[in-house]
């Protein structure tokens, strides 16, 4: 399986409002994004995407999404995976 390094979160800066974003919810911008910030529209599409899920206009209570949020970013670590 191919590798892609994460790239400094300073090399694309018009990307600073997103990844301030996730670090908002996360406490810390996921190396998927760092990742993405290769192709910024796909950065821009998924910051979007997080702040319609993470909007607080809706049923579900933010502190429970922020958990959720956190959890699935676990370095890619599964149970099943050995």
């Amino acid at each position: 399986m191919a590798h892609v390094d994460p790239l400094p979160a300073d090399e694309t800066p018009e990307l600073e409002s997103e990844f301030e974003t996730f670090a908002d919810i996360l406490g810390f911008v996921p190396n998927s994004l760092l990742t993405m910030q290769r192709k910024p529209e796909i950065v821009e599409g998924f910051d979007q995407l997080t702040q319609k899920v993470m909007q607080e206009a809706d049923e579900v209570d933010p502190g429970f999404k922020r958990l959720a949020a956190h959890d699935d970013w676990d370095g890619g670590k599964h149970v099943d995976d050995d």
